[in-house]
């Protein structure tokens, strides 16, 4: 039976699924109220909210702990940004068991050797062999609940490689046990998306896009080309970060509140957001209970 929050069952009711990315329990209920199909606990996100680079510098236990947290504010399904596995096949293993007891939906996994670096920092990657890669993904399917959502991330074309290379790449993950493959590019390429989606022999394994940053692309435009799911992966939390540090400034430097207060929420706003009024009812004693004395 399909959990509530499962993919295979998201991406049955609908063929277009849009992904935010979030970083903590906050971002996550704001994202599902936003009307997000999915979640996407990204690793940047993530990491940059415990004051991390995105460089696999985050543990399995902090990033199982992040994914309880987001759990705990959302019925969508979640999908783990899990790097490239944070090591040999056990490992990624025992990374895939916790983060799918604290709640997560799926994990994501990338072809680059581990430690890894975020895909638009420095130099073009380099990639695992396709025979170790499928062999990991082979691992987890045996291993792992039926319902826990295997995406293959491949970076063949952050690493330069042609259209041809990475569709080959992308189909033996597939055949080794992938649910769904994703990729981004450094370079917005709509011909490479759609030859990409033409070209895709495996209709029943759904294709994710992560839209670069700084493209002008919408999600129907990806969904037109052939794509079940986009992911806006970092968007929301690097716009946050902008106006967290520019509200600091402005308190500093004027000394007081008042510009701030005319765009933020109220307290009591805030406090509707977080079900504050549902702590009074938790805590009212409805049952006239007699204290018996216990002989030990």
């Amino acid at each position: 039976m399909r959990s509530s929050h499962s993919f295979f069952n998201a991406f049955a009711k609908s063929q277009k699924l849009s992904f935010l990315g979030v970083g903590d329990g906050v971002s996550a209920l704001l994202a599902t109220r936003s009307g997000a199909s999915a979640l996407w606990a990204s690793s940047l996100c993530v990491s940059t909210s415990l004051g991390l680079r995105d460089a696999s510098e985050l543990t399995i236990t902090e990033l199982a702990r992040v994914t309880s947290l987001m759990r705990d504010q959302t019925e969508l399904p979640i999908l783990v940004d899990g790097d490239s596995g944070y090591g040999e096949n056990h490992v990624t293993l025992r990374l895939c068991r916790e983060l799918a007891r604290a709640g997560a939906s799926g994990v994501c996994l990338e072809d680059k050797p581990f430690p890894k670096v975020n895909s638009h920092f420095g130099e073009r990657p380099e990639l695992v062999d396709i025979d170790a890669f499928c062999n990991k993904l082979d691992c987890l399917k045996q291993n792992l609940q039926t319902d826990f959502f295997l995406v293959a991330r491949t970076e063949a074309f952050v690493a330069k490689k042609t259209l041809e290379e990475g569709l080959e790449r992308c189909q033996f993950y597939a055949e080794a046990g992938a649910d769904a493959i994703l990729f981004t590019l450094r370079d917005f390429d709509e011909l490479l998306l759609k030859r990409f989606s033409q070209q895709w022999s495996t209709p029943d394994v759904p294709l994710i896009f992560i839209p670069p940053p700084s493209v002008s692309v919408t999600n129907e435009a990806i969904f037109k080309l052939g794509y079940q799911g986009i992911v806006w992966a970092n968007q929301a939390m690097r716009s946050a970060l902008n106006a967290f540090e520019e509200s600091c400034r402005i308190l500093i430097h004027t000394g007081n509140s008042a510009e701030l207060e005319k765009s933020c929420l109220t307290m009591k706003e805030l406090f509707d957001f977080l079900g504050y009024a549902l702590i009074e009812p938790l805590n009212q004693n409805n049952r006239k209970l007699k204290c018996k004395e216990r002989a030990f």
